[in-house]
């Protein structure tokens, strides 16, 4: 009779091989998350801007898109917020009269 299974030589050969296999995929499923959470973010920041447009429209008034925290380097952070108010002018990402928020701390 004869036995069925792998013997232990055989059991580590496999490990290893699938280990330097994820090995290489890493990479690709770490620009697989970074292009998803870009998508996300541009499909909320489009939704925002219909959001405040529909709200203008629909209040007859004007209504302002503020960005806050965000430079015009190409550092990559999460403390920016887009906000979409009556009020002209904010200083902040609380501010009291908020109609729609996007908020790049959601966005990691």
């Amino acid at each position: 009779m004869k036995n069925k299974g792998l013997t232990l030589l055989e059991l580590i050969i496999a490990i290893s091989v699938l280990s330097i296999m994820l090995t290489m995929a890493a990479p690709s499923f770490n620009n697989l998350f970074a292009s998803n959470t870009m998508k996300r973010t541009s499909t909320e920041l489009r939704g925002l801007i219909v959001a405040a447009k529909s709200e203008a429209v629909m209040r007859g008034t004007d209504v302002y898109l503020h960005t806050i925290g965000l430079t015009s380097t190409k550092t990559l952070t999460d403390n920016w917020c887009l906000i979409a108010t009556t009020d002209a002018t904010i200083a902040d990402c609380d501010h009291s009269n908020v109609l729609y928020k996007v908020d790049g701390s959601q966005m990691t």
